[in-house]
């Protein structure tokens, strides 16, 4: 029973936390540390500043590509930023010394939550996890793979535990 598996198991139970604060409450920059083991602070905090490199690249690039006009395709709009988002999320992320996994770990929790609160975006959070690691062009199957596989693992936990309640 996995109600039961979270509430006997401490480390369980803040990871829980964790994933309601990140952004399911809307308080991506402030998930709780307290009572992880530094590697789970470590992966915590590479997850949350890749997201929020991506989303602060996503917007850029919706500035850089004069996105503001009206007369665009909006879906084709937010799939160019997600594109060039991502690129450039992960050229710094790989300068900070962020792994790219983790990065599209907590990109995929981030598109999840979105799904959550608002399904009329244009593209569901699985099929967008995929256009955003495809985007990135990666030359080695295996790679890819993994990340793929990632991201839907951490999507298919965060629907478990946001469904729990």
């Amino acid at each position: 029973n996995k109600i039961d598996l979270l509430q006997s198991k401490l480390d369980l139970n803040e990871w829980r936390g964790f994933f309601k604060d990140y952004n399911v409450r809307g308080q991506l920059a402030y998930a709780s540390l307290v009572g992880l083991s530094p590697a789970g602070q470590k992966i915590i905090m590479d997850m949350v500043l890749g997201c929020e490199l991506f989303v602060a690249a996503h917007e850029y690039s919706h500035a850089m590509m004069n996105h503001q006009q009206p007369d665009l395709v909006a879906s084709e709009v937010e799939k160019e930023a997600d594109k060039w988002g991502i690129r450039i999320a992960s050229i710094i992320c790989a300068g900070e010394g962020i792994m790219m996994t983790l990065m599209i770990a907590g990109i995929a929790i981030f598109f999840s939550a979105i799904q959550t609160s608002d399904p009329s975006h244009y593209l569901p959070a699985d099929e967008r996890i995929l256009f955003v690691i495809k985007s990135l062009e990666i030359d080695d199957p295996k790679k890819e793979q993994n990340l793929l596989d990632i991201s839907f693992l951490m999507q298919e936990v965060y629907a478990d535990i946001i469904n729990m309640e």
